[in-house]
């Protein structure tokens, strides 16, 4: 069913012999249409809750895997600079190591 659509349904109920109060609730869960609805209704047989896991962690994934590809560049800009920085520092160490040796 998709939304807005009416379906109407027969419903069979049997009343206890005792008197009482009794409940009777139907529940109803709806899914993102990420996943196709083979998919989803093969998730739920299996668990309820399952079909919004998958579907949760396929959409962060997506999410996680936009943003490291947005800021990949940057990240290897800051990892050049940074070896950059560490490789003169470094190597200006050395010179003064050397420096402090030839004058003993």
């Amino acid at each position: 069913m998709s939304r807005r659509d009416k379906v109407t349904v027969a419903a069979t109920l049997e009343a206890p012999e005792t008197t009482g109060h009794y409940e009777r609730s139907i529940d109803e869960r709806r899914y993102l249409h990420v996943l196709p609805r083979s998919v989803i209704a093969g998730l739920y047989d299996v668990h309820p809750w399952l079909p919004f896991g998958v579907i949760t962690a396929s959409i962060n994934d997506s999410a996680y895997a936009l943003g490291r590809a947005l800021t990949a560049e940057d990240l290897r800009e800051r990892r050049k600079r940074i070896r950059y920085r560490c490789h003169r520092s470094c190597s200006d160490r050395t010179d003064h190591r050397q420096r402090f040796e030839e004058d003993d």
